[in-house]
């Protein structure tokens, strides 16, 4: 299984590196019975090194970091993770880029938000106000560029039966245009946790949000092969030495991890009631089905 595993990503990769040499093309892999796309526009900057990430947007509400969506915020931050292990650098986003908007007194950063992700999504006009807004950003948060994550719906929908789709853009400071848009599959709640939902909607979530890692890992693999594929193969060694990790820290986790993680395994059972515990068990055995 692993060979095959390897195989499929080394003939991704050499499919990458030759759609690569046309920038402003759009590019669509089929991944496994998925597919995943790319669209690298009239901004792409290959020599972009410090991206700061935005909060998680949702499309169907226009609402930029709902707290009250647990999935698409652990979407989003799994998305920022996974920007610095592209671009090499960890750069401060988030909340941290609303505070800034606010500090700059730009009023109309959300409907900037809003304009751009439309724009991508929509094919409506991205506006010269929505430009100069993202650009004053970038200009004064001293960065490279942004990147937007979006979902198409809340993860309440995917419980309804509905399928739920990641996109990220990535806007360039440089030229004040779009580098890409990228899009994963569309995604889907396993039947069985659509059935536990009514009867215990906390183990439900946590068997979602498991999986919504998974794809949103993936999908951000593709992404890296797509605009780095030099740093793919340290991408993928990193990503087995974290699980290995993660395996031995169930049973032997030092008290200094234990108080670095312990404001995130208190977020959690607040909001959807399931600790980082059981969370990381579900993707241990999800890890050990794929391997």
């Amino acid at each position: 299984m692993k060979k095959i595993i390897v195989t499929i990503l080394n003939l991704n990769l050499i499919f990458f590196m030759i759609a690569n040499c046309k920038t402003g093309s759009q590019i669509k892999v089929e991944v496994g019975s998925g597919q995943f796309s790319i669209n690298k526009k009239e901004g792409f900057n290959e020599s972009t090194r410090r991206v700061s990430t935005l909060q998680i947007y949702n499309k169907s509400t226009k609402k930029l970091g709902d707290v009250s969506d647990p999935i698409a915020n652990i979407i989003g931050i799994t998305i920022d993770s996974k920007i610095s292990q592209i671009y090499g650098e960890s750069i401060v986003g988030g909340q941290a880029i609303a505070d800034l908007a606010n500090k700059l007194k730009l009023k109309d950063f959300d409907k900037a938000v809003q304009n751009l992700v439309d724009s991508q999504l929509d094919n409506s006009t991205l506006s010269n106000d929505t430009k100069k807004t993202f650009s004053t950003i970038i200009e004064k948060g001293k960065i490279d560029a942004l990147a937007i994550p979006v979902v198409s719906i809340s993860s309440e929908k995917m419980f309804q039966g509905e399928k739920i789709q990641i996109h990220l853009i990535v806007f360039d400071g440089k030229t004040s245009n779009i580098q890409y848009l990228a899009s994963s599959d569309l995604y889907s709640a396993k039947p069985e946790d659509i059935t536990l939902y009514s009867t215990k909607p906390d183990q439900a979530k946590a068997n979602s949000t498991a999986l919504m890692i998974e794809n949103t890992n993936k999908f951000m693999l593709n992404i890296q092969m797509a605009i780095k594929p030099n740093s793919v193969s340290n991408a993928v060694a990193e990503n087995q030495k974290e699980s290995v990790k993660d395996v031995v820290g169930q049973n032997n986790e030092a008290p200094k991890e234990k108080e670095f993680l312990e404001p995130l395994d208190n977020w959690l059972k607040s909001k959807i009631k399931i600790g980082l515990g059981p969370i990381v068990l579900s993707i241990v055995g999800i890890l050990g089905l794929l391997l």
